[in-house]
């Protein structure tokens, strides 16, 4: 462990100690702090969640939610962007021109 990860153990357990005694208004019950410990040392275990994927596995899961992706928006590809008149147009890039004019 390094120095910063010791400094930082003692506190808690400087912590603990302080906690028990204000807790017991005594010296320090040693169930107690034996309970407060375990509690400590549970909650800082790192338990892991899931597997890390590989890249195979990764790619895998790429390719099928693309794949997922073009079935579904498969059918927007063949629909035709609506049309306009060119005088529309005109009229719409003269708007946007005199916009940042």
């Amino acid at each position: 462990t390094t120095s910063i990860e010791q400094d930082l153990a003692n506190s808690e357990e400087d912590n603990i100690r302080n906690l028990i005694i204000d807790l017991t208004m005594k010296f320090p019950d040693p169930t107690i702090e034996q309970e407060l410990n375990g509690y400590i040392k549970f909650n800082n275990m790192q338990i892991p969640t899931e597997e890390a994927l590989n890249k195979m596995q990764i790619i895998e899961i790429i390719l099928g939610e693309y794949q997922e992706y073009k079935k579904d928006n498969s059918n927007d590809t063949d629909k035709e962007l609506p049309e306009i008149s060119i005088l529309k147009g005109l009229i719409g890039l003269k708007k946007f021109v005199n916009f940042f004019e």
